[in-house]
């Protein structure tokens, strides 16, 4: 009996692959958000502000209404620090990371980690990235989703001149439209 039990399991799962769709969304957007630069002691935390254009690709599977895979964002920032002693600095940030979610008939929901992350700015160098990110979106056409992710991410590797730097901390808030294919 027991063997029929995971035979017929086995069974299911290889149809269950059998109607996966390769699933693709590239998406387009505008970052809002902030960031902490963690300095040596005794000096306090360097707060600021961030905006900036953001492009990303989910790449994976779909199955039903679920849908997995690899994630990847690019942005553009602009940063606005607190303190006026601070100059204001563009920086680019490479995120690469997975993501799954559902898809219901108006309504998407996800969530992401991402395992790798990197930036750099004229002035400061951060790797070792990480972070979580969460999402929802809203089909406005069949295919076109209006969509607001929250990113919360850490870099422990930082390299500036001064040396001063510890560690980056940045949440942003990026609203987007993304077109979700499935094929």
């Amino acid at each position: 009996m027991k063997k029929w039990i995971l035979v017929l399991f086995a069974a299911n799962m290889l149809s269950i692959t059998a109607l996966a769709d390769i699933y693709v969304e590239p998406s387009l957007g505008y970052n809002f958000g902030s960031y902490e630069a963690k300095l040596t002691a005794p000096l306090p935390a360097a707060p600021g502000g961030t905006s900036g254009l953001g492009l990303g690709l989910k790449a994976g599977y779909s199955i039903a209404t679920f849908f997995g895979g690899l994630d990847v964002q690019y942005n553009m920032l602009s940063s606005d620090p607190d303190s006026a002693s601070q100059p204001e600095d563009d920086l680019k940030e490479t995120l690469i990371g997975i993501s799954g979610g559902m898809d219901l008939v108006l309504i998407r929901a996800w969530l992401g980690y991402y395992f790798s992350g990197s930036g750099k700015s004229d002035d400061v160098e951060f790797k070792s990235g990480s972070g979580f990110k969460i999402g929802v979106g809203y089909s406005l056409l069949p295919m076109v989703s209006l969509n607001a992710e929250y990113f919360i991410t850490n870099y422990d590797d930082v390299t500036e001149a001064s040396g001063f730097v510890q560690e980056m901390d940045f949440k942003n808030l990026l609203v987007s439209v993304s077109v979700p294919l499935s094929f």
